[in-house]
């Protein structure tokens, strides 16, 4: 190598070591170019040897400019091991840009051009339109833009809507027709422009968005154009007026992938289809926008690296998409039948506008290339949107001379227009050609934004020679995942039969015919997407038909959603890399279809290339797997995610009056299902690979169009048809076709998996036959079959995904898929089955051995860590944790004598080893070295954390009366009718309670107070009450501990039964005498799940640093729900008081116990799920003085259909059988206990903890958690025999919450290591905040003039405001009320309430926008956050914020949530603090932290008569929210904000009463800052 200065300036930019397609010395380093490319130069810049230089393009053979453009992609030094076949040109890529060889354009006949004063005629005349209708439509196609357009039927039919059905039949059928002669036109222009072999064909890309019939013209026009029919098709939909564009880059993708690839691609429309069939009830917007549609198709050949004969018309050197949020119906097309809905919202325009500058500068992003040397071809969608356009960016008249002549030539032709403007302005002579830059941008439903680069090669013919391609290796499917309808439309196919006779009228023969055919198809379930009493009935009208559709779309869209949440969970990549989703069915006829749903719902980015697959059916999952895997071969960064579903339920509603026999055949078989897959190339660390693909195949049988098909009839029925000749085509095609997957691969058929899509029986038993497969080949597609039925294209991908599950994937190597559908045509791909193959791996300084010789389950290499003690650089540390056992991956490997010493030996361990608790390993990234010594914080303890000692309370023994009397005193109090009475005696006896503690006297337990006064004198006796308890339970706790209390590091508090601020700990921190620099953290919204969940948070605590001790204190009064029950509380709420008491408990938490110190339990890991949709399932709310304790009659269902799966997910991968565990489920109620107990068939013995509890004391909330473990390991029954601990609770949301505990006082095994891992400082990696919107921003002379208007303060009180906020410095506040409504005291109880929750639905949406805007500066993959840290005084209710927080921000269900309350103003460092010590546990931990509160509901809760205290307090606070989000060891698409080096508390003595707030019985609230404070 040479120096720069010797290098050809911008020719050559060195990355990684490539892969090149020619002969080369291994060692030879082989650069990254492009054509035309230039760039920085980075360290390792060089000049190419002779032997090199030959490969790469010199700056003579390159244009003038340098321009950078088209980045070649490094591969990385990172390989798959070697396929035993040659992989094929299909995984080499081709380093230049794609290249449109030929190009051709096609529209209607002379004869149906007709211009528009023509055609706004016959829309009057034919519509009858009134003159008020009339002077609008004349004005609309006037100003339009359009002169004349041509549309395909005659000027006397063009707006006149057939009445009758079949009309309506023919005429869609002429129109196809028309379409597909457009399209044949087009094709054979471009590729006689193309001039080459068209056999030399490897795809076909169509695209439209007006035809419905499966399969689309793609088959015909290969037929007819007398292509290959092994070409691979794909058939797009729902892309509108940007689809033209959308399909070129595609067709570009595949392109690069490969330079043998040559693609066709065809795009047409039909306009008419907005004329013909516009509705009877047409809007006047509707009618406008008939206005400019028009009839058209396009055609374009393209490739890369143009071969001798071709020549390019344009270099494709980029694309981007984007999606605008919440614009979904602003643009869209619906079909109602025969009726085509066209919706434009007035506000398109302004939508488009607000997007398009930024947008395209997106797409020139990085070019260099300024927007005014570029010709524009904007979609012509209208005149008044292209003047916007040119007017927002600025263009000039002949920047944009090639849409205006279109739109006026020929209007709008939807999608094909695109690339109809390309053909225009490559074959024209005006102004425009002389731009050698090409920017296209259109829009489309959704409404999203396309936009292309292209470089206009006709303006200097450079021919370009290079065989330089980039080996990226074989794609891979990533992750793979299967979905299917919930329970309830999950249908045995007896039922399904029973409801086809019953329902639909047919004969005798046909009722046996039907019987037979369903008893042959080998299903025994389906799932469609209809309760069964519907399947098969016929809506009642075409209201009814339509609400049909769309619930069952509904209900689809979610197996859609499921599907994709789960293969993306699987994969575990960034979901913000995600660069394609590629979706696609048969069942979504409008458009946008679901793509866009999904790109919300999925949070993907913005921009991601949206790709639709309609009419492919029973195929397209293995040609969608193909496709996908051509995209990810053409860039290292493509991860391409795919989602493939299909109802068809839908047929059976649809079947036509006098079904045929093959309509019922067709009805027999077919499911509703979906399936969803990631793919990309050259997997990174953290991704697994499920296959690798390494061939695609596509067939089209000849004459056999007629045997499989859709369509789609005028009345709305559907014909779907399946003939019995469809075995009998692939029986005769199949062998050949499979030679064709298998040749050159030297592999034998016997030895491959076949994943044949399950068309049915016989398909399956000619295939085998043919074949001669053994049943364990098929096994997979036999068994989707009989579970699941024919789910159309999904079927293909979830035989697939069956497989890798299956015991048989150890079998084969390989697997050989294979599909049909529509044409008819045949899919077929080549797999390669990875597989964990024995070998050794050498590391630095180290000699691995093979897996025999390493010692069982004691270690397991990750990645190298960085160990707090001395060893050599080059030393390999193992990632190893006390019990640690797992499969071993391809690194392991045995320590060094050095490493023996650092980590535990077997000797040391139990002897079961359980895979419980993981060290995190430290990548090798390192922030710079910080300029102070970071604090033992950052050091990790490997040891799981130990519960070191426990103490609980009850109320005293006054206090504990049994259930009879507390039924009375209910019955006596409340003066209950009988029938009341009756049901409390029974709830009561029925509660498994036979005694519980209040802390009030019987004579008042259910007394309600009626004055406000008295309530608050109740509240305050409740809460002496509730704090001594809680001193009881701490000091029982640290007595057995027995440690230092000076030593404890953190308190955490928490309860539901306080709305006092600072909560109890503050006082207890004192009562206690423990250091006023502890830290500490109070908890609320947690119910019955919070004892577990804190003391999972504790655990986290203690694992951040082995000096870290954590006192956990719990607290709850359920006398409140007793004596604080609401004077009209329903039977329910009577219900709910039966079981609940008060209670507390505590425990001291550590890791590494010290000498002295004692482990009870061991805590090995914790669990939490939030159901959907059940947050008002079970919840708690408080109402002035009232306690409201909500609990649906379906609780029960809803914790029992998750309480089996979610006990396994906390025992999941510890080899712990549930059965060897004592289970200490929460005793909410004996009904809900023994459902649980059935529901994971538990003994008695398991349960026997809870149940005594219940009995003895009732259910004290979370406290109740801690207080099982404390009465077990004082226990000396059956229970305490058992060595592991399974703690389950749920609570408000409905979360649920689990613990799995070693319970260590079984066998005392001491264990003593120093082994710590440090994973550097915790980091801030993002922070937002957020205020009220404009209408609640508020200046602070307005608020005071509100105060002063609304109060009736004296004289002196007035002047003493007025100086008040004067001297506050506070020019502005954000407070979520108008102004008119600041200080208003609310006319009632329920207008206060009203009130209330609007304002926190306001200061909800201020929390969504801190969250979101702290996650999109991160980056991050929304679905690696583990925990969501949530905070504020303002929510009383239980839930609060959390749980809709956690839906809202679409986050994992099993995310980890603590709620932060009652700490005020110093709440937000201190929830950081506690943030980055969850952090600084594991690398992995991604803390969501949103805190934020709502200060404007002190004004209206002001006392009658405020006091000078009072006016300060509500002079300076207002509303906002802030958000972050912290984690260790950056990644490196994560920017640090903040390190956070130092955590620091302090409690200033005698200044409890300077502070705090209160709320009083009468809903006002106390809020205290005194002049004491500074």
């Amino acid at each position: 190598c040479t120096t720069r200065e010797q290098a050809p300036t911008n020719a050559f930019k060195i990355k990684e070591k490539l892969t090149v397609d020619v002969e080369l010395n291994a060692e030879d380093c082989v650069f990254d170019t492009v054509q035309r490319v230039t760039g920085m130069f980075d360290e390792r810049e060089t000049n190419p040897t002779p032997q090199q230089a030959n490969l790469i393009c010199k700056p003579s053979d390159l244009a003038a400019e340098p321009v950078p453009l088209v980045k070649a992609i490094p591969v990385q030094e990172h390989h798959l091991p070697a396929p035993s076949v040659t992989t094929s040109v299909e995984t080499q890529r081709s380093v230049l840009p794609a290249c449109v060889l030929g190009l051709g354009s096609a529209w209607p006949p002379e004869v149906f051009h007709h211009s528009q004063t023509q055609l706004a005629e016959a829309l009057i005349s034919q519509r009858r339109l009134s003159s008020s209708s009339a002077k609008f439509v004349r004005e609309s196609f006037a100003n339009s833009g359009v002169e004349r357009r041509g549309l395909c039927t005659s000027l006397e039919k063009v707006y006149s809507r057939p009445s009758e059905e079949k009309d309506c039949d023919e005429l869609r059928s002429e129109m196809q027709i028309a379409l597909q002669d457009m399209l044949l036109s087009a094709a054979t222009c471009a590729l006689e422009e193309w001039g080459g072999d068209p056999a030399t064909l490897t795809h076909v890309i169509f695209g439209t968005t007006s035809s419905s019939d499966t399969p689309s013209h793609e088959v015909a026009l290969i037929e007819r154009l007398k292509l290959q029919s092994t070409v691979e098709r794909v058939s797009l939909d729902h892309m509108g007026c940007l689809g033209g564009y959308r399909a070129l880059a595609l067709a570009s993708e595949i392109a690069c992938a490969s330079s043998a690839h040559r693609v066709l691609l065809l795009y047409g429309d039909m306009g008419v289809f907005l004329s013909s069939f516009l509705p009877r009830d047409a809007s006047r917007q509707e009618m406008g926008t008939s206005a400019v549609f028009a009839d058209g198709a396009a055609a374009a050949v393209v490739g890369a690296s143009p071969r001798d004969g071709e020549q390019s018309f344009y270099e494709v050197l980029s694309s981007k998409s984007y999606f605008v949020d919440n614009s979904e119906d602003v643009l869209s097309l619906h079909f109602h039948g025969p009726d085509v809905r066209k919706t434009v919202r007035e506000n398109l325009t302004s939508i488009v506008g607000d997007s398009i500058g930024a947008f395209t500068h997106s797409v020139l992003d990085g070019s260099g290339i300024d927007l005014h040397s570029c010709a524009v071809l904007c979609q012509p969608s209208s005149k008044a949107m292209m003047t916007m356009i040119k007017n927002q960016l600025g263009l000039s008249e002949s920047q944009m001379e090639v849409p205006w002549r279109v739109l006026s030539q020929h209007g709008n032709s939807s999608g094909s227009t695109n690339l109809q403007m390309l053909d225009v302005l490559q074959k024209s002579a005006s102004d425009a050609f002389q731009y050698e830059w090409v920017v296209g941008l259109a829009y489309g439903p959704g409404v999203r934004l396309e936009g292309v680069l292209l470089r206009n090669t006709r303006r200097q013919r450079t021919s370009i020679k290079t065989s330089c391609y980039v080996g990226l290796g074989p794609p891979c499917v990533l992750s793979m995942s299967s979905a299917w309808p919930s329970k309830e439309f999950q249908h045995k196919q007896s039922d399904i039969l029973n409801a086809l006779l019953s329902q639909t009228d047919l004969c005798v023969e046909d009722r046996h015919f039907a019987k037979s055919v369903y008893a042959g198809t080998q299903v025994e379930h389906r799932g469609l997407c209809l309760p069964s009493e519907e399947l098969y009935k016929k809506p009642a009208s075409k209201e009814a038909k339509n609400v049909q559709t769309q619930r069952v779309l509904s209900v689809i869209f979610e197996v859609f959603v499921a599907a994709a949440e789960s293969a993306l969970r699987e994969w575990g990549g960034e979901i913000s890399t995600i660069t394609h989703l590629l979706c696609g069915s048969l069942s979504f006829e409008d458009s946008p279809g679901p793509e866009c749903k999904l790109l919300e719902r999925l949070n993907l980015r913005r921009d991601v290339k949206l790709v639709f697959v309609g009419h492919m059916g029973c195929l397209a999952g293995y040609r969608t797997l193909a496709l996908a895997s051509q995209i990810a071969a053409v860039q290292e960064s493509n991860r391409v995610l795919l989602v493939y579903g299909d109802v068809s339920v839908l047929l059976g509603t649809k079947l036509p009056k006098n079904p045929s026999k093959l309509d019922l055949m067709s009805v027999s078989l077919f499911a509703d299902g979906a399936a969803a897959a990631v793919i990309g190339c050259v997997p990174q660390n953290a991704e697994n690979v499920v296959y690798e693909v390494h061939k695609a195949k596509s067939q089209i049988i000849a004459k056999s169009q007629r045997d499989m098909f859709m369509k789609l009839r005028g009345d709305g029925t559907v014909e779907n048809v399946v003939s019995p000749r469809v075995p009998i085509f692939i029986g005769k095609g199949v062998k050949a076709f499979v030679d064709r997957i298998l040749e050159g691969s030297g592999i034998p058929l016997r030895d491959c998996a076949m994943l044949c899509h399950p068309g049915g029986k016989t398909i399956l038993e000619t295939i085998e036959e043919k074949l001669q497969l053994s049943r364990d080949q098929t096994m997979s597609s036999w068994a989707i079959l009989k579970d699941h039925g024919n789910m159309s294209g999904a079927t293909n991908l979830q035989v697939a995904d069956h497989f890798r599950h299956s015991e048989l994937r150890t079998r084969f190597s390989w697997a050989v898929c294979m599909s049909f559908g529509p044409g008819l045509g045949m899919e077929g791909l080549l797999l390669r089955i990875p597989c964990c193959e024995q070998g050794t791996l050498k590391l630095e300084g180290s000699s691995c051995t093979t897996r025999e010789q390493a010692p069982t389950n004691a270690f397991k290499i990750k990645e190298k860590l960085t160990v707090d003690v001395e060893l050599n650089a080059e030393d390999c540390v193992f990632d190893t944790v006390q019990r640690v056992t797992g499969m071993f991956d391809e690194r392991e490997t045995n320590p060094t004598p050095q490493q023996a010493n650092l980590i535990c030996k077997p000797s040391d361990l139990a002897a079961e080893p359980v895979p419980l608790v993981k060290a995190i390993p430290v990548q090798e990234h390192h922030l710079p070295a910080p300029s102070v010594t970071t604090s033992v914080e950052t050091q990790r303890s490997v040891l799981p954390a130990c519960v070191l000692g426990l103490g609980s309370a009850w109320p005293p023994e006054v206090f504990h009366h049994s259930q009879t009397q507390l039924a009375e005193a209910l019955i006596s109090q409340r003066r209950l009718s009988s029938s009341s009475a009756k049901f409390v005696r029974e709830s009561f006896a029925n509660s498994g309670v036979e005694r519980r503690g209040l802390c009030t006297s019987l004579e008042k337990v259910y007394s309600r107070p009626s004055e406000e006064k008295d309530c608050d004198e109740l509240r305050s006796e409740m809460q002496i009450a509730l704090q001594d308890m809680l001193l009881s339970a701490a000091t029982c706790a640290l007595e057995e501990w027995g440690g230092d209390p000076a030593t404890l590091t953190h308190v955490i508090f928490g309860t539901t039964s306080s709305s006092d601020t600072p909560s109890h700990e503050v006082a207890l921190i004192e009562r206690l005498k423990l250091q006023s620099t502890v830290e500490r953290v109070s908890l609320d919204h947690m119910g019955c799940l919070g004892g577990y969940r804190a003391l999972a948070l504790a655990s986290e605590i203690a694992c951040a640093s082995s000096a870290h001790r954590v006192l956990l204190l719990y607290g709850d009064m359920g006398v409140f729900l007793s004596s604080f029950l609401p004077r009209d509380a329903s039977r329910q709420e009577m219900g709910t008081s039966a079981v609940f008491a008060d209670g507390a408990a505590a425990a001291v938490v550590g890791a590494s116990p010290r000498d002295g110190e004692q482990s009870f339990y061991e805590v090995l890991s914790s669990k939490s799920y939030f159901v959907d949709n059940s947050e008002d399932v079970l919840s708690l709310h408080f109402h002035g003085p009232d306690v409201r304790k909500t609990v649906r009659e379906n609780l029960t269902s809803i914790v029992g259909d998750s309480i089996g799966a979610f006990t396994h997910s906390v025992l999941d991968g510890s080899g712990i059988d549930l059965h060897s565990c004592a289970v200490l489920c929460q005793p909410s109620s004996k009904a809900m206990m023994t459902m649980i107990k059935n529901q994971l068939g538990l003994s008695e013995s398991q349960m026997e903890v809870p149940w005594r509890v219940l009995s003895q004391h009732g259910n004290s909330s979370g406290s109740t958690n801690l207080q099982m473990l404390d009465v077990l390991q004082k226990s000396a029954s059956d229970a305490f025999q058992y060595e592991w601990v399974v703690g389950l609770a749920y609570g408000p949301g409905v979360r649920l919450e689990g613990v799995l505990l070693r319970n260590t006082r079984r066998q005392r095994t001491s264990i003593k290591t120093s082994c710590y891992v440090g994973l550097g400082p915790p980091c801030v990696l993002s922070m937002s905040s957020a205020w009220p919107s404009k209408e609640f921003q508020h200046k602070q002379s307005d608020i005071l003039n509100a105060l002063l208007s609304q109060t009736d303060l004296c004289v002196e009180d007035r002047h003493f405001a007025k100086s008040v906020y004067a001297g506050t410095q506070v020019e502005h506040r954000g407070l979520c009320l108008p102004s008119e409504e600041l200080y208003k005291k609310p006319a009632s109880k329920e207008a206060k309430n009203v009130q209330t929750q609007r304002v926190l639905s306001v200061i909800f949406e201020v929390f969504v926008a801190a969250a979101e805007s702290a996650l999109r500066e991160w980056g991050g993959e929304i679905s690696t956050i583990t925990h969501l840290l949530c905070g504020s005084l303002s929510f009383e209710d239980s839930p609060g914020p959390e749980c809709k927080l956690l839906e809202r921000l679409n986050l994992r269900r099993d995310v980890k949530l603590v709620f932060v309350g009652h700490m005020g103003c110093l709440a937000g460092y201190r929830t950081l603090a506690l943030a980055s010590q969850i952090a600084a546990v594991q690398e992995s931990n991604r803390v969501l932290l949103v805190y934020g509160d709502v200060s404007v509901l002190l004004g209206t809760k002001l006392p009658k008569n405020p006091s000078k205290l009072d006016l300060m307090s509500v002079s300076l606070f207002a509303d906002g929210a802030a958000a972050a989000v912290i984690g260790c060891v950056p990644q490196n698409a994560e920017n640090v904000v903040y390190e956070v080096h130092k955590a620091k508390s302090q409690i200033i003595a005698k200044s409890q009463r300077d502070m705090f707030m209160k709320l009083r019985g009468d809903g006002t609230v106390e809020n205290v800052v005194s002049p004491r404070v500074p």
